[in-house]
């Protein structure tokens, strides 16, 4: 029995690819990007959530 639904982004190649996507979306400032920039649409977009999508060394 199966009581929650898989998350589109708990495999990190799912995620990773689409936090490229969002980076390359993103209009650099200063020669920079923010990471907010990236964060605030696959938190609240994306619906991900940290655990997710953050890098494991």
């Amino acid at each position: 029995m199966k009581f929650s639904t898989d998350r589109p982004y708990s495999d990190p190649e799912k995620a990773a690819r689409k936090l490229l996507d969002i980076a390359n979306a993103t209009e650099p400032l200063d020669g920079k990007i923010y990471i907010e920039k990236i964060n605030a649409p696959m938190l609240y977009l994306e619906r991900a959530t940290p655990a997710e999508y953050k890098s494991r060394a």
